[in-house]
């Protein structure tokens, strides 16, 4: 949902550099995951955010696993050029939110294991259970971390919490790090 929405925003970007946008200190390309999201968490990993019986829909460069019986889902989603359906980098995200910022009803900056991040959405879902990120790993990607908790109860009462620690691991697994 985050990255197609967000992903839409980009015909309004110019070229320019956004002079908020954060610095990506360490860049890594997350290219090599992009044809295989649903394999940045593992199921131990997946079970620890209440997603223990996934039913898993591939998108391609996105991936939605979802919990039936906890009605908890994570969707992850690594940037694409070629795919509307991705995040942008996070440079071109601070760029559209200056042309559109109604366009974002939530931006808050964040920073996941050192590298810039944002919590945001097309939709403000966080009281309902749902809230995204998006984490920058080089100037030209990033990926996105949807959680969601639907359940009636008990339901998530902190998704963004939930997303960011999803984020991080993700971004270790993507990064070959020690899991």
């Amino acid at each position: 949902v985050i990255a197609a929405a967000l992903s839409a925003l980009a015909l309004l970007a110019g070229c320019a550099a956004s002079p908020d946008a954060p610095e990506i200190s360490s860049p890594f390309n997350a290219d090599r995951h992009r044809a295989r999201p649903c394999t940045a968490l593992e199921p131990a990993q997946l079970a620890r955010f209440g997603v223990h019986s996934t039913q898993r829909i591939d998108f391609g460069s996105e991936c939605e696993q979802y919990d039936p019986y906890s009605h908890n889902g994570i969707t992850i989603a690594i940037s694409d050029p070629a795919d509307s359906g991705t995040p942008l980098p996070l440079e071109q995200m601070y760029r559209n939110r200056k042309i559109t910022p109604q366009a974002f009803p939530y931006f808050i900056p964040a920073d996941v294991g050192g590298y810039p991040a944002v919590f945001t959405s097309a939709i403000d879902l966080r009281n309902a259970g749902e809230c995204g990120i998006v984490v920058g790993t080089s100037k030209s990607s990033s990926f996105s971390v949807e959680f969601s908790s639907f359940s009636r109860q008990p339901r998530d009462p902190h998704p963004c919490t939930t997303a960011h620690a999803a984020a991080s691991t993700v971004l270790r697994n993507l990064k070959n790090e020690p899991r």
